[in-house]
């Protein structure tokens, strides 16, 4: 037993059991009966549970309804707004339903809460949000599933919730080199900024991402141009390639119509002879 079921102790507070017995023990060798304020003195010396903050640690950490029930029960001030937020961050869900049952009115809900739940990945916390709470969620809960790649939150979000991500999602994802999520959102979410996911992906040298989101040329400067300064060499080469290939490929088909709009020009007796010469050129090139 953590805390005493004897209230008369101490005036309906509950207190930790240690604290009653050695007071009952040690005054009972001297003939006297255990003394309400000797038990508080005792008390208040050997709690380590309560105090400021408590509440908001034994929701993170995920004590017991009872040892939240005897933090509470300690807690004049009542200064427990961020309690939800904290329960959600561990992923506690007796500890949500405890306060949103008993102590509802000290407490900030909000969206920040289902928010915190989706940032640290729990997804049971997220759904007894959804179930049992009105307040839902921000574009911030999906944002945080999409930057820790966790595929299976924003599936669920997207099948169940209506708030969407930000247009900053593909950016998240190509930070931390997270594809399949980057593939996901193409092709389920209208939101995101690909030249600026390719450069993110360039700066932190995801290879794979770059490749795969390798489509805009303006963006492919900037991108080589941040793998250079960021040092990742393998991202940086596999870009000046890319762009020397399609350089060349850029001049054989210049090139190309060039000779197509001079030909549609020539006397038809010139024609074949340049034609030939022309195809020479081009299957030089290439």
């Amino acid at each position: 037993m953590i805390f005493s079921e004897a209230p008369h102790l101490c005036e309906g507070v509950p207190v930790l059991t240690v604290a009653g017995v050695v007071s009952r023990e040690c005054l009972a060798k001297h003939n006297v009966d255990a003394l309400p304020y000797v038990v508080q003195k005792i008390d208040g010396f050997l709690d380590t549970i309560s105090g400021p903050g408590a509440m908001m640690r034994a929701c993170n950490q995920g004590f017991s309804v009872r040892i939240l029930a005897y933090i509470a029960s300690r807690d004049t001030t009542f200064n427990w707004k961020d309690a939800a937020v904290s329960a959600a961050e561990g992923g506690h869900v007796h500890a949500l339903e405890w306060l949103s049952t008993n102590y509802a009115g000290y407490c900030e809900w909000g969206t920040k809460v289902m928010d915190a739940a989706a940032r640290y990945g729990h997804l049971k916390a997220v759904q007894w949000l959804h179930e049992c709470r009105q307040e839902g969620c921000a574009t911030d809960a999906m944002d945080w599933a999409i930057r820790r790649g966790d595929v299976s939150m924003a599936k669920w979000l997207q099948a169940n919730r209506t708030e969407g991500c930000s247009d900053f999602a593909m950016n998240y994802a190509a930070i931390g080199g997270h594809l399949d999520v980057l593939q996901w959102l193409t092709k389920n979410r209208i939101e995101g900024r690909p030249g600026l996911a390719l450069r993110t992906a360039a700066q932190h040298g995801h290879l794979n991402v770059v490749q795969w989101l390798y489509t805009d040329a303006r963006r492919q400067r900037l991108a080589l141009d941040d793998a250079k300064r960021f040092n990742h060499t393998a991202v940086a080469a596999w870009l000046h390639q890319q762009q020397s290939q399609s350089r060349r490929l850029h001049k054989v088909l210049v090139d190309g119509m060039k000779w197509i709009c001079h030909s549609l020009q020539m006397p038809a007796a010139a024609k074949a002879d340049d034609i030939r010469t022309q195809k020479t050129t081009i299957y030089t090139v290439q």
